[in-house]
């Protein structure tokens, strides 16, 4: 097969930083502390405030680097496509940080609900 994959942007936004993506949309990549180095993250803007779509691991670096990014935004929610730790590891900090609430699938609720996500409930916790 010779199709290749094509990418909108020619270079992926710097570590820590936003490349606007679309009206409203901005992606950032996070670093990782594992063989895979980076998380593809996204705000999204509300109009009266942003959503976040994944948010990394929980590791100090990280959360200098969203204190940097968000600087002065309102955050509203906070979405985790899915259970692993590199797209909601840091969402417990950012909810309490921010006070937005947190938002997953049914079945990452019901997957996590003895685990760490039960805390999260009293943030206003809302599943899909």
């Amino acid at each position: 097969m010779t199709d290749a994959i094509h990418h909108p942007f020619a270079e992926a936004p710097d570590i820590g930083k936003t490349i606007k993506v679309s009206e409203g949309v901005y992606w950032a990549r996070l670093p990782l502390p594992f063989v895979l180095n980076h998380v593809n993250v996204w705000l999204l803007d509300d109009g009266d405030g942003w959503t976040i779509l994944d948010c990394g691991v929980d590791t100090l670096e990280l959360r200098t680097l969203w204190k940097e990014i968000l600087q002065d935004r309102r955050i509203n929610r906070i979405i985790a496509s899915h259970g692993h730790p590199d797209h909601m590891g840091l969402a417990r900090w950012l909810v309490d940080e921010t006070d937005a609430s947190f938002v997953t699938t049914q079945i990452e609720s019901d997957q996590r609900s003895e685990e760490h996500t039960s805390e999260l409930q009293s943030h206003s916790f809302i599943s899909y």
